[in-house]
């Protein structure tokens, strides 16, 4: 609770003004709740102070006391940086110079993509100068230096997924990353190696059968550890 009260005081959350006597003050509460992390285990808990909005009177306008979508400091900031983009949502910021960078802000969550990566990194640190920041950026690894052989191996693993179905879902997740391939996407691939020397027997025996169509599938449950996405897999023999 502390930790949010301080966080709230260094952002100018609000701006204490004298009671209004035609006015009744709507009060606030705290919000309790436990965020957990991808693997399930606990991340922090977390305490956030809301307005009991379901107190004011109905002829009390929503924007009175609903928050903004878009905190004034941000967009105040920005607006000196960028140009809002008149064809979509207010809060989409772009700035065409050298480079083409876009930031589409929603309260205090911010998604930054750009054609320079100099220039993303220029923003970020422009922007942490300014406001408190946390980077929730989950690339991680340097990038490689020579993407070809990465494609390659990857090109030999499609091939694979034909007779050996159980690699078909890692494949796909690896060659989500063919533009900038990076180290850890590099390991994965390798581990993929690694599995396929170690079970050389598994994988589909095709043959000549009869004309008959069976299909198996199977799924999880938010099993994704990236997006918490559920995986659904499915293989049908004809013959």
């Amino acid at each position: 609770m502390q930790e949010e009260i301080s966080a709230l005081h260094t952002t100018n959350t609000w701006t204490l003004v004298p009671p209004s006597p035609t006015h009744n003050a709507i009060g606030c509460k705290w919000v309790f709740r436990v965020k957990y992390k991808v693997d399930g285990t606990l991340a922090k808990f977390k305490a956030t102070l809301v307005a009991k909005a379901h107190n004011s009177a109905l002829t009390c306008p929503m924007h009175s006391f609903m928050a903004p979508f878009m905190r004034t400091s941000i967009c105040n900031n920005l607006q000196v940086l960028f140009t809002p983009h008149m064809c979509a949502d207010p809060s989409l910021f772009v700035k065409a110079d050298h480079c083409l960078t876009f930031i589409l802000v929603y309260v205090d969550d911010i998604i930054i993509t750009s054609t320079s990566f100099i220039s993303y990194q220029a923003l970020i640190s422009q922007l942490s100068a300014k406001f408190s920041m946390k980077n929730l950026d989950n690339k991680s690894g340097e990038i490689l230096s020579d993407p070809i052989a990465y494609r390659s191996l990857f090109g030999a693993l499609q091939y694979l997924t034909w007779t050996r179905t159980k690699i078909a879902f890692s494949v796909n997740q690896v060659c989500q990353h063919m533009h900038t391939p990076r180290t850890p996407h590099l390991l994965a691939v390798k581990r993929i190696l690694r599995y396929l020397k170690g079970t050389p027997a598994h994988g589909l025996l095709i043959h000549k059968g009869n004309l008959n169509i069976t299909a198996y599938s199977d799924s999880d449950w938010a099993g994704c550890p990236i997006d918490r996405r559920s995986t659904t897999g499915y293989c049908i023999f004809f013959g």
